[in-house]
């Protein structure tokens, strides 16, 4: 069996469930509520403690002896999205660095870096690429989107997005802004594969208000073959006082260094989601 074979059903799963997210969209305003939502929470009653005055050792013991046995497990299964693409790809740490293209498959080579072989004759140690989507609801919600990605060969990189979010009110338009920008490590890689994740801060913003939030990010850039390129990207984290989820699912084909594209985008800010499938157009340098 291809050893990237699981790697591939990880990824169109991603990709299908994004395609496949059909709630109806909620509004900007239902956004701004939940991101300003200062109303003070109740203090959970405090529970009265109870003194122990025997057995404690033997309870100790057996706390111990589940840490061992459940632990394990526990641990091996919370870390396996970083450990199994690795391992599947067979990414030891031991390669140097990685020589980036200027864009996909140039050269005739299988993918966007190289791990083997002669560098590429412009090899300058950086990979980048900038995005630009159009989305809709199909009800009245529009986003335009610009995104911005940098690797390099030490593995680390940064990935930043912008988005503009405009709905239609009976007063005419509303308008809201919000974006992330995150500090990203790529923690497997092969020629075909690059798994990336990081941190770094989610806001929002409009006249005279924004919002900010931490964010978790993971993702991964697939070329299995010229012109095709898929990528995914999760996130996860805050957005002032709400919670904030997001999928980001495209597939495309590229040309030298122009990539068009298609895909869904799905964003859940507390219990408001904005979503919809995406166009756009990808540079790569």
């Amino acid at each position: 069996m291809d050893r990237h074979s699981p790697l591939l059903q990880m990824f169109c799963l991603a990709l299908v469930l994004g395609l496949g997210t059909v709630a109806p969209a909620d509004s900007l305003q239902g956004v701004r509520e939940q991101v300003r939502d200062k109303q003070p929470r109740p203090s959970a009653p405090k529970k009265e403690k109870h003194r122990h005055h025997h057995h404690d050792c033997d309870d100790d013991d057996g706390s111990d002896f589940w840490v061992s046995i459940v632990g394990p497990p526990v641990f091996w299964v919370t870390t396996s999205p970083w450990w199994v693409p690795a391992s599947a790809l067979g990414d030891d740490y031991s390669a140097d660095g990685a020589d980036f293209l200027s864009y996909p498959y140039q050269y005739d080579r299988g993918g966007w870096i190289s791990l083997s072989g002669e560098p590429p004759p412009d090899f300058d140690g950086v990979g980048m690429w900038f995005s630009s989507e159009y989305g809709t609801d199909f009800s009245g919600l529009q986003r335009a989107g610009q995104r911005l990605r940098i690797d390099t060969g030490s593995r680390f990189g940064l990935d930043t997005e912008f988005n503009t979010w405009i709905e239609d009110i009976p007063a005419g338009h509303d308008t809201l802004f919000t974006g992330d920008a995150n500090l990203v490590y790529r923690f497997a890689q092969s020629e075909s594969w690059q798994w990336y994740s990081g941190l770094g801060m989610n806001w929002l913003s409009e006249d005279h208000f924004s919002e900010f939030g931490f964010n978790f990010t993971y993702g991964a850039t697939f070329t299995p073959a010229k012109p095709f390129v898929f990528e995914t990207t999760f996130d996860l984290g805050t957005l002032g006082d709400a919670s904030l989820f997001h999928l980001h699912s495209t597939g495309g084909v590229v040309w030298k260094h122009l990539e068009l594209f298609g895909g869904y985008d799905y964003l859940r800010i507390g219990n408001q989601d904005l979503h919809g499938p995406l166009i756009g157009a990808r540079i790569w340098w």
